[in-house]
């Protein structure tokens, strides 16, 4: 059995948007919030910022869903979605631990082939199909 390039590009999408929602969930728990409260106000909506993008990835990737790829066209190309990824590893990094190391890299690798496969492929768009049961 063959497995499609799409397939692929889709599960390690979807693999980043768990990533990237455990990051932004684990970031709103982990903070202190003692500096002062501009900051974090600031530091609160950051990571609703990342947890929205984080869940329009996986909700594209994991699930399927159609209307995230209105919103956000780029996901349906490879170089696109390697540019978003890498958006998204860029907030995990700024966690600043192992967790936000670890993940970022998944993030920044696995972007960096797809906008190199996206330059070297002449049909650049990607399907999407429900990865899980709905």
């Amino acid at each position: 059995m063959a497995i499609s390039i799409n397939a692929v590009h889709q599960f390690l999408l979807g693999i980043a948007g768990v990533l990237s929602t455990v990051a932004a969930i684990y970031a709103l728990a982990d903070d202190t919030y003692l500096s002062q409260t501009r900051l974090d106000v600031a530091n609160v909506f950051l990571r609703l910022y990342q947890l929205f993008f984080a869940f329009v990835l996986l909700s594209t990737a994991a699930f399927g869903w159609k209307l995230p790829l209105k919103w956000f066209s780029l996901l349906e190309s490879f170089i696109g979605s390697g540019l978003y990824v890498i958006f998204l590893g860029f907030y995990s990094y700024r966690l600043l631990n192992d967790y936000g190391l670890y993940s970022s890299w998944y993030h920044f690798v696995i972007g960096i082939i797809f906008i190199i496969y996206g330059l070297f492929v002449k049909n650049d768009r990607s399907e999407y199909t429900p990865l899980l049961p709905q």
